[in-house]
C-alpha cells in the first residue's frame, strides 16, 4: 500500500528539483546562465582537469533545498538576501567547446559546491539531483588527456 504522505513528499521534491534545474539552465534574472558573463575564470576558482573554473553564488532555502536566486550581493533582491543563506557552485568551463559547437549550455560542468555539512539530507538531495540533471543535459563531456 502506498502512503499518501510519502507520495506527496516525493512529488514535492521532484517539483523542487525541476525548479532548481530551471534556475541552473535558465536565462532570466536570478538564473545561473546570465551570471557567466559576470564571473571571471581561474582566480580563486582555480582549474579542474585542465579546464579553467569559475564560481557563482546562489541563495537557497535550506529547509527544502530550493535554489532561489543566483547572483552577487549587489544584484540579489534584498528580500532574498535577508531571508536565505548563500553558497557557491564551482563550474569547470570549456570555452573552446562553446565556440566550436556554438552551444550556450554545453560549456559548463558543475563540479563542486560549498553546501554546509548539516544541511538536511532531502534538501541536499534536491540540489544535487538538479545539478546531476544539469550536467547530464547541459554539461560538456571532459576530453581525456593524451598520455605521453
Amino acid at each position: 500500500m502506498i502512503d499518501i504522505l510519502d507520495w506527496d513528499v516525493k512529488l514535492y521534491n521532484r517539483w523542487i528539483v525541476r525548479k532548481n534545474l530551471v534556475r541552473l539552465a535558465g536565462r532570466r534574472d536570478g538564473d545561473m546562465q546570465p551570471r557567466f558573463g559576470f564571473e571571471s575564470l581561474g582566480g580563486n576558482a582555480g582549474s579542474w582537469n585542465g579546464y579553467s573554473c569559475m564560481a557563482t553564488r546562489f541563495y537557497y532555502d535550506p529547509k527544502h533545498g530550493e535554489i532561489k536566486y543566483f547572483g552577487n550581493m549587489d544584484t540579489v533582491p534584498e528580500n532574498i538576501r535577508a531571508k536565505y543563506p548563500d553558497e557557491t557552485l564551482r563550474i569547470a568551463v570549456d570555452a573552446k567547446g562553446q565556440l566550436e559547437h556554438n552551444d550556450y549550455h554545453k560549456w559548463g560542468l558543475i563540479i563542486g559546491d560549498t553546501l554546509p555539512h548539516d544541511l538536511p539530507d532531502h534538501a541536499r538531495k534536491n540540489i544535487y539531483d538538479a545539478i546531476r540533471l544539469y550536467n547530464e543535459r547541459f554539461g560538456f563531456v571532459p576530453k581525456r588527456k593524451n598520455k605521453k
